[in-house]
Protein backbone atom coordinates (compact mmCIF):
# COMPACT_ATOMS: atom_id res chain seq x y z
CA UNK A 1 0.00 0.00 0.00
CA UNK A 2 1.52 3.47 -1.07
CA UNK A 3 0.15 6.85 -1.13
CA UNK A 4 1.98 7.88 -4.11
CA UNK A 5 -0.29 8.87 -6.80
CA UNK A 6 -1.67 5.86 -9.04
CA UNK A 7 -3.79 5.37 -11.83
CA UNK A 8 -6.88 3.25 -10.87
CA UNK A 9 -9.30 1.65 -12.99
CA UNK A 10 -12.60 0.50 -13.22
CA UNK A 11 -13.73 -2.18 -15.03
CA UNK A 12 -17.92 -2.71 -15.73
CA UNK A 13 -19.56 -5.72 -17.34
CA UNK A 14 -22.91 -5.52 -18.69
CA UNK A 15 -25.15 -8.06 -19.97
CA UNK A 16 -28.05 -7.91 -22.36
CA UNK A 17 -30.31 -7.72 -19.44
CA UNK A 18 -28.82 -4.58 -18.41
CA UNK A 19 -27.10 -6.57 -15.08
CA UNK A 20 -24.11 -4.53 -14.67
CA UNK A 21 -21.14 -4.86 -12.18
CA UNK A 22 -18.10 -3.06 -12.00
CA UNK A 23 -14.32 -4.16 -10.82
CA UNK A 24 -11.89 -1.24 -9.15
CA UNK A 25 -8.29 -2.64 -9.22
CA UNK A 26 -7.42 -1.37 -6.04
CA UNK A 27 -8.05 -4.48 -3.87
CA UNK A 28 -10.04 -6.55 -6.98
CA UNK A 29 -12.99 -4.91 -5.35
CA UNK A 30 -16.59 -5.45 -6.54
CA UNK A 31 -17.97 -1.90 -6.41
CA UNK A 32 -21.50 -2.21 -7.22
CA UNK A 33 -23.62 -4.96 -8.84
CA UNK A 34 -26.69 -3.44 -10.72
CA UNK A 35 -29.80 -5.35 -11.03
CA UNK A 36 -33.17 -4.19 -12.93
CA UNK A 37 -35.91 -5.03 -10.35
CA UNK A 38 -39.07 -6.38 -11.01
CA UNK A 39 -39.95 -2.59 -12.34
CA UNK A 40 -37.13 -2.37 -14.83
CA UNK A 41 -35.32 -0.18 -12.12
CA UNK A 42 -31.67 -0.54 -11.30
CA UNK A 43 -30.75 -1.25 -7.99
CA UNK A 44 -27.02 -1.59 -6.39
CA UNK A 45 -27.38 -4.74 -4.19
CA UNK A 46 -23.88 -4.45 -2.92
CA UNK A 47 -22.34 -2.32 -0.20
CA UNK A 48 -18.90 -0.25 -1.31
CA UNK A 49 -18.29 3.66 -2.17
CA UNK A 50 -18.52 5.98 -5.19
CA UNK A 51 -15.31 6.83 -5.13
CA UNK A 52 -11.38 5.19 -4.04
CA UNK A 53 -11.37 7.48 -1.17
CA UNK A 54 -13.95 5.64 0.89
CA UNK A 55 -11.95 2.55 0.30
CA UNK A 56 -9.05 4.02 1.62
CA UNK A 57 -10.27 5.78 4.35
CA UNK A 58 -12.39 2.73 5.82
CA UNK A 59 -10.16 -0.29 4.72
CA UNK A 60 -10.69 -2.22 7.47
CA UNK A 61 -14.19 -2.89 6.41
CA UNK A 62 -13.23 -4.76 3.35
CA UNK A 63 -16.21 -3.62 1.44
CA UNK A 64 -16.48 -6.17 -1.77
CA UNK A 65 -12.38 -6.17 -1.47
CA UNK A 66 -10.54 -9.58 -2.54
CA UNK A 67 -9.02 -10.99 0.72
CA UNK A 68 -5.35 -13.28 1.04
CA UNK A 69 -3.43 -15.00 1.47
CA UNK A 70 -5.36 -16.34 4.18
CA UNK A 71 -8.66 -15.02 5.04
CA UNK A 72 -9.97 -14.55 8.67
CA UNK A 73 -7.69 -15.06 11.68
CA UNK A 74 -4.39 -17.12 11.95
CA UNK A 75 -4.43 -17.37 15.77
CA UNK A 76 -1.28 -16.30 17.48
CA UNK A 77 0.39 -15.44 14.58
CA UNK A 78 1.76 -18.68 13.50
CA UNK A 79 1.41 -21.95 12.35
CA UNK A 80 2.97 -25.54 11.67
CA UNK A 81 3.84 -26.45 8.14
CA UNK A 82 5.69 -29.35 6.77
CA UNK A 83 7.43 -29.86 10.84
CA UNK A 84 8.55 -25.91 11.06
CA UNK A 85 6.93 -23.50 12.41
CA UNK A 86 6.21 -20.13 10.52
CA UNK A 87 5.35 -17.00 11.85
CA UNK A 88 3.40 -14.28 10.03
CA UNK A 89 2.38 -10.66 10.62
CA UNK A 90 0.30 -9.43 13.95
CA UNK A 91 -1.76 -6.82 12.60
CA UNK A 92 -4.71 -7.71 15.19
CA UNK A 93 -3.86 -6.83 18.61
CA UNK A 94 -0.38 -7.43 18.55
CA UNK A 95 -1.65 -10.98 18.75
CA UNK A 96 -3.01 -12.61 15.48
CA UNK A 97 -3.17 -11.89 12.13
CA UNK A 98 -6.02 -10.85 10.38
CA UNK A 99 -7.28 -10.88 6.35
CA UNK A 100 -3.51 -11.55 4.91
CA UNK A 101 -1.65 -9.06 7.63
CA UNK A 102 -0.79 -4.95 7.03
CA UNK A 103 -1.13 -5.15 3.62
CA UNK A 104 -2.92 -7.79 2.46
CA UNK A 105 -4.31 -8.51 -1.45
CA UNK A 106 -7.10 -5.40 -0.09
CA UNK A 107 -4.93 -3.04 -0.18
CA UNK A 108 -2.65 -4.03 -3.42
CA UNK A 109 -3.60 -2.25 -6.89
CA UNK A 110 -4.11 -5.76 -9.08
CA UNK A 111 -2.75 -5.98 -12.61
CA UNK A 112 -5.27 -6.58 -15.33
CA UNK A 113 -4.60 -10.07 -17.57
CA UNK A 114 -7.01 -9.99 -19.66
CA UNK A 115 -9.82 -7.98 -20.69
CA UNK A 116 -12.83 -10.52 -22.11
CA UNK A 117 -15.90 -10.26 -23.80
CA UNK A 118 -17.74 -11.56 -20.42
CA UNK A 119 -15.41 -10.25 -17.91
CA UNK A 120 -11.78 -9.35 -16.54
CA UNK A 121 -8.90 -11.27 -15.16
CA UNK A 122 -7.34 -9.39 -12.79
CA UNK A 123 -3.17 -10.56 -11.53
CA UNK A 124 -1.43 -10.03 -8.71
CA UNK A 125 2.02 -12.03 -7.54
CA UNK A 126 2.38 -11.74 -3.69
CA UNK A 127 6.51 -11.98 -2.77
CA UNK A 128 8.48 -14.80 -0.62
CA UNK A 129 8.13 -13.65 2.50
CA UNK A 130 4.86 -10.93 1.92
CA UNK A 131 3.65 -10.67 5.78
CA UNK A 132 5.83 -13.32 6.74
CA UNK A 133 3.89 -16.72 4.25
CA UNK A 134 6.35 -18.68 2.01
CA UNK A 135 6.37 -18.84 -1.92
CA UNK A 136 5.89 -16.70 -3.93
CA UNK A 137 2.19 -16.87 -5.20
CA UNK A 138 0.51 -15.96 -8.83
CA UNK A 139 -2.78 -15.33 -8.12
CA UNK A 140 -5.83 -15.11 -11.20
CA UNK A 141 -8.98 -13.52 -10.49
CA UNK A 142 -11.47 -14.64 -13.64
CA UNK A 143 -14.82 -12.21 -12.77
CA UNK A 144 -17.45 -13.66 -15.28
CA UNK A 145 -21.13 -12.60 -16.17
CA UNK A 146 -23.61 -14.23 -18.18
CA UNK A 147 -27.08 -13.39 -19.93
CA UNK A 148 -28.58 -16.01 -17.66
CA UNK A 149 -27.80 -13.05 -14.51
CA UNK A 150 -25.14 -15.40 -13.11
CA UNK A 151 -22.15 -13.62 -11.71
CA UNK A 152 -19.01 -16.08 -11.38
CA UNK A 153 -15.60 -15.54 -9.57
CA UNK A 154 -13.14 -17.77 -10.23
CA UNK A 155 -9.92 -17.93 -8.17
CA UNK A 156 -6.53 -19.51 -9.66
CA UNK A 157 -3.47 -19.98 -7.49
CA UNK A 158 -0.05 -21.48 -7.87
CA UNK A 159 3.05 -20.92 -5.94
CA UNK A 160 6.30 -22.04 -5.91
CA UNK A 161 6.65 -23.34 -2.10
CA UNK A 162 4.48 -25.02 0.32
CA UNK A 163 2.24 -22.46 1.68
CA UNK A 164 -1.37 -21.73 3.02
CA UNK A 165 -3.90 -20.16 0.49
CA UNK A 166 -7.35 -19.13 1.62
CA UNK A 167 -8.52 -16.16 -1.18
CA UNK A 168 -12.10 -15.09 -0.50
CA UNK A 169 -14.11 -12.04 -1.34
CA UNK A 170 -15.73 -9.77 0.93
CA UNK A 171 -18.77 -8.82 -0.84
CA UNK A 172 -21.32 -7.39 1.68
CA UNK A 173 -25.15 -7.81 0.21
CA UNK A 174 -28.36 -5.42 0.72
CA UNK A 175 -30.57 -7.15 -2.05
CA UNK A 176 -33.00 -5.05 -1.19
CA UNK A 177 -30.84 -1.90 -2.79
CA UNK A 178 -28.41 -0.32 -1.51
CA UNK A 179 -30.46 2.69 -1.16
CA UNK A 180 -32.69 0.79 1.77
CA UNK A 181 -30.21 1.24 4.31
CA UNK A 182 -30.25 -0.83 7.73
CA UNK A 183 -33.78 -1.00 6.84
CA UNK A 184 -34.25 -3.16 3.83
CA UNK A 185 -30.76 -5.61 5.71
CA UNK A 186 -33.54 -6.35 8.52
CA UNK A 187 -36.05 -6.98 6.02
CA UNK A 188 -34.35 -9.81 4.84
CA UNK A 189 -35.37 -13.61 5.53
CA UNK A 190 -32.65 -15.88 6.24
CA UNK A 191 -32.55 -19.53 6.82
CA UNK A 192 -29.84 -22.19 7.58
CA UNK A 193 -30.50 -25.40 7.60
CA UNK A 194 -27.53 -26.40 10.26
CA UNK A 195 -27.90 -27.98 13.16
CA UNK A 196 -24.40 -27.40 14.92
CA UNK A 197 -22.52 -24.06 15.04
CA UNK A 198 -18.48 -23.80 15.89
CA UNK A 199 -17.92 -22.38 19.27
CA UNK A 200 -15.57 -19.91 19.36
CA UNK A 201 -13.52 -18.40 22.45
CA UNK A 202 -14.71 -15.63 24.53
CA UNK A 203 -11.91 -12.97 24.85
CA UNK A 204 -10.81 -13.30 20.74
CA UNK A 205 -13.45 -14.80 19.08
CA UNK A 206 -11.83 -17.88 17.37
CA UNK A 207 -12.84 -20.90 16.63
CA UNK A 208 -12.12 -23.59 19.65
CA UNK A 209 -12.49 -26.29 17.06
CA UNK A 210 -15.48 -27.41 19.15
CA UNK A 211 -19.27 -28.07 17.79
CA UNK A 212 -22.48 -26.93 19.50
CA UNK A 213 -25.75 -27.84 18.83
CA UNK A 214 -28.39 -24.74 17.43
CA UNK A 215 -31.07 -26.22 19.36
CA UNK A 216 -33.10 -23.54 21.89
CA UNK A 217 -30.21 -21.11 20.56
CA UNK A 218 -30.67 -17.84 18.90
CA UNK A 219 -28.31 -19.42 15.96
CA UNK A 220 -31.16 -21.56 15.13
CA UNK A 221 -32.39 -20.47 11.93
CA UNK A 222 -33.45 -23.94 10.42
CA UNK A 223 -36.99 -22.07 9.94
CA UNK A 224 -37.04 -18.25 8.27
CA UNK A 225 -37.00 -15.62 10.45
CA UNK A 226 -36.26 -12.10 9.30
CA UNK A 227 -32.80 -10.55 9.85
CA UNK A 228 -34.23 -8.07 11.91
CA UNK A 229 -36.06 -9.74 14.16
CA UNK A 230 -32.64 -12.14 14.80
CA UNK A 231 -30.40 -9.42 15.14
CA UNK A 232 -31.82 -7.89 18.46
CA UNK A 233 -31.79 -11.23 19.81
CA UNK A 234 -28.02 -10.63 20.43
CA UNK A 235 -28.64 -7.25 21.40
Amino acid sequence: FTKQAQVIRRYTMTNTNRLSVAIIQLGATIQSIQVPDAYHQLSDVVLGFDDVAGYTKYRNYHFGCTIGRVSDVVGNGEFIMDERRVVVSKNLGQKHQTNGGFVGFDQVIWDLEMKRPDGVTLRHISPDGHEGYPGTLKVLLHFTINDDNRFFIQIEATTNQTTPVNISNHIIFNLAGQSTGIKGIFDHQINIEAIETMETSNGDGLPTGRFKNVNDSVYDIRLPVFMGDRVRQFE
